[in-house]
């Protein structure tokens, strides 16, 4: 009887022993009381944490971003004119205005970030680069240098961008719009 009961101290001993390890907590973990149990568990990161706060700057920066493209669209006041034979100033229009110019049309997506960060900074690259808004106010040499430019990146098929005619496949400059461009760089240019 006496060798039973000190199996049974050492194996109740073992047990208090395993129950204090596995409620000893190690770094990064907490303790929650469930019921009579006691269950460990990770700590929340403050990643994790953060997180929320992350999502509302995110919206809070797109919101931003929308009242800055409104105030910009109404402050400007300036429409793209350009003189030109009325079926350039079209494909110029249909393919071109969206991004470099500022009769910007945004589409719905540009409201929403993060895809509006994308589109503000390709509207406002594409604005620095060449504006049609201003195109009236250039002299004659950057005009013919800008109609050398615009035919050469459509030939390359580098404008429009291959991103923007993901959704906007009505932007596509076909072979016979092409030309209508090479004939209007080449009038601009005196090759005629």
């Amino acid at each position: 009887a006496a060798r039973k009961a000190l199996e049974q101290s050492r194996s109740l001993t073992k047990q208090l022993q395993f129950a204090r390890k596995s409620l000893e907590l190690r770094e990064g973990e907490v303790r929650y009381q469930l019921g009579d149990a006691l269950v460990r568990a990770a700590k929340p990161s403050k990643d994790t944490l953060l997180l929320p706060f992350r999502v509302a700057s995110l919206f809070r920066r797109g919101v931003r971003r929308t009242r800055a493209r409104r105030q910009d669209r109404q402050s400007l006041g300036i429409t793209a004119t350009i003189s030109g034979p009325a079926p350039v100033v079209e494909l110029l229009r249909r393919t071109c205005f969206d991004c470099h110019s500022n009769e910007t049309r945004w589409p719905f997506y540009a409201y929403v970030a993060p895809l509006s960060w994308g589109v503000t900074g390709d509207v406002a690259a594409a604005r620095s680069r060449m504006n049609f808004s201003e195109w009236e106010g250039l002299r004659a040499g950057f005009k013919r240098r800008f109609s050398r430019k615009i035919v050469e990146r459509v030939e390359k098929r580098e404008m429009p961008l291959p991103r923007y005619l993901w959704l906007h496949w009505n932007a596509r400059v076909t072979d016979q719009e092409l030309e209508v461009l090479r004939a209007w760089r080449d009038e601009l240019n005196g090759n005629r």
